[in-house]
């Protein structure tokens, strides 16, 4: 789900004056599940394919680049940051990963 609201708000047309709560940021996780669309029961790989999918939409200065002309000016910092943030999440994530935790 969290992947389809994206991909909806980047086809949307430009509109300018989007602010931080109109960004459809990742999902923070739940009990059976880790946030960015992982489960349990996801295979390393499968979780490692989709947090580097998500350190790559998250990147800051990538998304900055691509969306940063539709953001008020009074939000830009605070988007900045909430994407540094995801992207530094999903790579902690990708070493948890890595090493099996």
């Amino acid at each position: 789900m969290e992947c389809f609201v994206f991909i909806v708000f980047v086809s949307l047309p430009c509109p300018t004056g989007v602010t931080e709560g109109d960004v459809p940021w990742p999902d923070v996780g739940s009990a059976d599940t880790y946030g960015f669309g992982l489960h349990a029961t996801m295979s390393a790989s499968e979780k490692l394919r989709r947090l580097r999918t998500a350190q790559r939409r998250w990147h800051p200065d990538k998304f900055m680049q691509k969306f940063g002309s539709r953001l008020l000016p009074s939000d830009r910092e605070k988007v900045r940051y909430l994407s540094q943030l995801h992207a530094t999440r999903a790579l902690r994530w990708c070493e948890w990963c890595l090493i099996g935790l």
